[in-house]
């Protein structure tokens, strides 16, 4: 790790150099508290790496699937989150996201009297957990980068492969967002089509969908 001081200080404007740094502790050192602090000093040094962005947020809900494989494992209600494990993650990203509104919402209501749904509610704290922090780090990502199209389209594929809490209300969010901001250009409606053929899929394409999107990207 020494070594990886040293690069990092003489190349602390290379967006890998972090990323690289902070897969050693996570995954060799299994430390992910100087993980996420190399993480977050990258992105401070290097605010608009997409690279890092998208590495932050894969560091975390990885950490937070983790977390959960944890809990189950050691029979702990069955992988079930509590609010102090919410309470501490806000606490330790409270800094690079200090901008942000973070007031989480349900919050106000912690020494609520859940009643019999109690349990099946604490099933549900991992998946809205993880979607209060893609929410976050989704928020200070496109705050530092908000003219790339790329980032966007990343972050709704790992979004994609998840099933955090509300997540077609997330997906609906991105897309909107996507349209507001990059709607002139003719690489947007492209993308647009093509996501809405699943071509990636290998699925027909369908004219109802695919000419009104062309449609639009010949008017812009």
């Amino acid at each position: 790790m020494q070594a990886l001081a040293k690069v990092i200080r003489f190349h602390p404007k290379v967006p890998g150099v972090w990323i690289y740094a902070a897969a050693w502790e996570f995954d060799h050192n299994m430390n992910v508290a100087a993980a996420r602090a190399l993480m977050q000093e990258g992105l401070r040094v290097c605010p608009t790496s997409e690279d890092l962005w998208v590495e932050y947020l894969r560091l975390e809900l990885t950490y937070l699937n983790k977390l959960k494989a944890r809990k189950v494992a050691l029979g702990e209600d069955e992988g079930t989150l509590t609010r102090d494990d919410e309470k501490q993650w806000r606490d330790e990203n409270k800094e690079l996201f200090m901008s942000l509104d973070e007031k989480v919402e349900g919050d106000d209501n912690d020494g609520a009297n859940v009643g019999s749904d109690q349990s099946e509610k604490k099933q549900e704290l991992f998946a809205e957990h993880g979607m209060n922090i893609f929410k976050t780090v989704y928020g200070g990502a496109v705050e530092a980068v908000p003219s790339s199209l790329s980032l966007r389209k990343r972050f709704l594929e790992i979004l994609e492969g998840t099933n955090l809490s509300d997540y077609e209300d997330m997906c609906k969010k991105i897309l909107n967002d996507t349209k507001r901001d990059f709607s002139s250009q003719p690489g947007f409606w492209d993308w647009l089509a093509r996501r809405e053929c699943d071509l990636e899929n290998g699925q027909g394409m369908s004219e109802e969908v695919i000419i009104p999107q062309v449609e639009k990207a010949i008017q812009v």
